[in-house]
């Protein structure tokens, strides 16, 4: 089932890839608008364009999911597959799984958190 992606999910996404060293991955997150599958494993649909450096597996850099208190309760990190963003995992820490990615109100970077970084 394709999902089109909201424009404060794609806030978010573009967060998360501000988030990594190559700027590529910045330039590939700008074109998503739709991704494949459930928001706790959410395939991109990625249209053609420049490959990352970035190696395949986990980018090093994921961002906080919160609630509407502030409390830590998930994370989305970016994963990346023959020189392309792939996919976004979602983390939870409740015991019900999220039904969609989160919005730019809903995430942060460790940073902003007062944490440290990944």
């Amino acid at each position: 089932m394709t999902t089109r992606i909201s424009v404060g999910q794609h806030e978010a996404l573009m967060l998360l890839a501000s988030e990594q060293p190559d700027p590529a991955i910045q330039e590939q997150m700008a074109l998503v608008t739709t991704y494949e599958g459930p928001a706790t494993m959410a395939r991109l649909d990625v249209p053609s364009s420049g490959r990352v450096r970035q190696k395949d597996g986990p980018c090093p850099s994921a961002i906080a999911v919160v609630d509407g208190s502030g409390e830590l309760v998930g994370e989305l990190i970016l994963w990346i597959a023959n020189g392309r963003i792939e996919t976004v995992e979602q983390t939870w820490y409740s015991a019900e799984s999220p039904k969609a990615l989160p919005s730019r109100e809903s995430v942060a970077t460790y940073g902003d958190l007062g944490f440290c970084s990944r």
